[in-house]
This record gives C-alpha cells, sequence and structure tokens, in this order.
C-alpha cells in the first residue's frame, strides 16, 4: 500500500467481508467501482446495459496525453464480479474477458470481491497479446484506502490521546521495518519545541487498556439475559413509586398556587406589606421550581428506559470483544465511549472510564450491576441520555 498502514490479515479479512456484505447486489458493486474507475484516472467510464452487456459490465477509455494524435488512447473492458471474499474467480471466467477484449481491441481489467488463483496471475498478467489488469479484493481495498474512496483509514487512537507532557495531540504514524515488518506508534504533536514524551508502541498501549479494562471473567448469555430481566423488574417496580411521586407532587403544586392566591387576598386587604408579600411568594415560587423540576425528570423517565440499561449493561460485558475485534473502527468507538481524559503517562496511558462503566468494569459481583445501572440512571439522568445516543454503533 501507497501509504505504509499497518493493518493485520485479520483486519483485512474482516474489512473484505464488510466491503463484500456493503454492496446488496452486483449491480450496486458496479455502480461503485464506476466511482471508483473515475478516482483513479479513467475517463468516461459507463455502466452498460444490463441485458446486453456481452460480459462486459463496464467501459471505459484513457485519453491521450498531449499532442500525440490519439496514439496513446486507449480502451477498457471491464468485468465485474461481487463474490464472496473466500472464492476464488475461476480461470474460464478470466479468458472470456480475454477474448471479448481482444475482439474490442481493448484493455481488460478484470475486479472483484474475491480472489485469482495462482495458475490465472501467472497466466494473464503482462503475458498475453491482450493481457488482463487483475484486480482482486484485497487490491480493491488497497486501492480505495489509497484514494480515500469509500475508506477513510484511521488509526485506533486518533484524536484520542494527549501528550501528558505538554498537552498536544498525540497523532499516530506506522514504521516500517522491512517489508514484513511494521508497528503503529504515537508520538506528540508539538511543533514549535521538542517535547520529553518517547513515541509509545500502539501493540502496547492496547494490551494495556485489555488488561485493565476487560472482565476478569466471561459472561455468559445467560447471566446477561439475567441482568436484563432483573433491571426490568426493578424499573417495574421503580415506575409503580414513580406514579406515586408523581400523583404526590401535583397535590404539592396545587397547594402552593392555593397558598400564592390567599397570600395575595392577604396583600390586597392589607394584613401584609409588599416586602412581605414578595418574600414569601418568592420562597413558595422557589419550592414550586424545585417540584417542578422532579415532576419533569419523572416524565422524561419512558418505557424505554429498561432496553436502554440493558444496552450499556451488553455493551460493558463485551468490552474486551471490542477491544480484540479485527476491525480497527470497533476498537476505537468503544474507547471513544468508554475513556475520556487520555494521556500519556511515560510509557503507559492515563485515563478516566466515563460513567457508569466505571463501576460496572470493577465489578466482578454480576448481581450488583443491575443496583448500578438503575443507580446511574437516577443519579445521572442527563448523562444516561447522552450516553444513549452513542451506543447505537454498538446494538
Amino acid at each position: 500500500m501507497k501509504k505504509n498502514i499497518n493493518i493485520s490479515s485479520a483486519e483485512y479479512s474482516a474489512v473484505l467481508q464488510e466491503f463484500y456484505e456493503y454492496f446488496e447486489t452486483g449491480y450496486k458493486f458496479e455502480e461503485f467501482l464506476k466511482l471508483y474507475l473515475e478516482k483513479i484516472g479513467l475517463d468516461e467510464v459507463a455502466v452498460t446495459q444490463r441485458s446486453r452487456d456481452g460480459g462486459i459490465d463496464l467501459t471505459a477509455v484513457r485519453n491521450g496525453i498531449g499532442d500525440l494524435g490519439g496514439q496513446d488512447f486507449i480502451t477498457y473492458c471491464i468485468q465485474a464480479k461481487k463474490y464472496k471474499p473466500s472464492n476464488t474467480i475461476n480461470i474460464k471466467d478470466v479468458r472470456e474477458l480475454a477474448y471479448v477484449a481482444n475482439r474490442n481491441k481493448a484493455m481488460g481489467i478484470f475486479i472483484t470481491t474475491a480472489k485469482f488463483s495462482k495458475s490465472t496471475k501467472e497466466e494473464f498478467e503482462g503475458k498475453q497479446v491482450t493481457p488482463i489488469i487483475l484486480i482482486d479484493g484485497k487490491t480493491l481495498v488497497d486501492s480505495c484506502i489509497d484514494n480515500e474512496l469509500g475508506f477513510v483509514y484511521k488509526y485506533i487512537f486518533t484524536g484520542l490521546v494527549r501528550c501528558g507532557c505538554c498537552g498536544s495531540l498525540m497523532t499516530c504514524e506506522t514504521k516500517v521495518k522491512d517489508d514484513k515488518h511494521s508497528y503503529n506508534y504515537l508520538k506528540c504533536n508539538k511543533l514549535r519545541s521538542k517535547c520529553s514524551q518517547k513515541p509509545l508502541n500502539e501493540a502496547k498501549i492496547l494490551k494495556q487498556l485489555e488488561n485493565e479494562l476487560c472482565l476478569p471473567f466471561a459472561i455468559s448469555d445467560d447471566m446477561l439475559k439475567n441482568i436484563k430481566a432483573e433491571v426490568k423488574k426493578r424499573l417495574k417496580e421503580e415506575n409503580i413509586n414513580t406514579a406515586n411521586l408523581k400523583r404526590d407532587i401535583t397535590i404539592k403544586l396545587h397547594d402552593l398556587d392555593e397558598q400564592i392566591k390567599t397570600l395575595f387576598r392577604g396583600y390586597i386587604q392589607g394584613k401584609c406589606d409588599e416586602k412581605m408579600y414578595n418574600e414569601l411568594k418568592t420562597e413558595i415560587e422557589l419550592e414550586k421550581e424545585k417540584l417542578q423540576e422532579d415532576m419533569d425528570r419523572y416524565l422524561e423517565i419512558d418505557t424505554e428506559t429498561d432496553e436502554i440499561l440493558a444496552n450499556i449493561a451488553e455493551v460493558a460485558a463485551n468490552v474486551g470483544k471490542f477491544l480484540k475485534s479485527p476491525i480497527i473502527s470497533q476498537k476505537r468507538d468503544i474507547l471513544k465511549l468508554i475513556l475520556s481524559d487520555c494521556k500519556t503517562d511515560g510509557k503507559n496511558l492515563c485515563f478516566s472510564i466515563v460513567k457508569p462503566f466505571d463501576k460496572l468494569l470493577k465489578t466482578p459481583e454480576i448481581n450488583k450491576w443491575c443496583e448500578i445501572l438503575c443507580n446511574y440512571r437516577t443519579n445521572f439522568y442527563d448523562d444516561f441520555i447522552k450516553l444513549n445516543q452513542n451506543l447505537r454503533c454498538f446494538i
């Protein structure tokens, strides 16, 4: 890859599978390839008519450069195959493309989400009268990343960590040792003067987080199911209490309104002066305001609360799974969700864990999770609602 991006084999396998599944049909894949071919510099790219494509899915040209009388003008016939990444293209399909391209005096390009066999590559890459350009799934993803088409590669810690020495944002880069060895690292982005913070190996920082954030035990599906059921039961009981509280608040608000009316009548009748009237009225209105705030909070607690808390529990139970995922974006998203104030501390990373994950991930007694979740909802309701908006990419 031109940008020396360090992606493991497992990461590639996951990305290729997601790439393949993204296109609902072969036609959607062809429409994407039209954009891709234009991006890499071909001209007059067109998707052929589906019923009469003659085995050719797209056509394109490369216009001549300068005043060469069209001598360097090239026509392309493109075949597209949206197959599973584990599949291998039949050499017969490539031979048919070579035949059609030769008949049209064109260059052939075979693009697929799958792969080509070694014998296919040996037969067609630069050894035919009509050579065929072979672009398999891995090559296509590489090219898309290089051209920032569909993929904009970001490192795990992009935008998440600040330097503990100077406060500057840590940037991420790849160090290439040789063709088979490379690693990602974080370095201080301070530009005007030097900083004493040394670069940190990304893999070592990730390992530190796995050790500190992953639960020391696995939560089974049955255990998670029991937590969700307990949360639902607890909230049902709270809803009964909440209904009683709302009724009591409504009665108190009515009584306070009556007190203001009585106070006003006393003022009109000369039983108190203006100063006393305003002071007493202010006290009553402050009490009303506090009661109304309580009422508004109870009204906001709706029937979706148990589902939100269940989702939080599910994310907490699977933090280890997300951190070990081969998909870099999942690792970055889970860290962005549960961590804050990330900064370097020598060779390690210093950070805070956001509520309620700070308690959930430090509580091996799974039977206590229900109480932690419900208390979080009650005592940090605004944060609870905000966290729910960020949970959608995980559930």
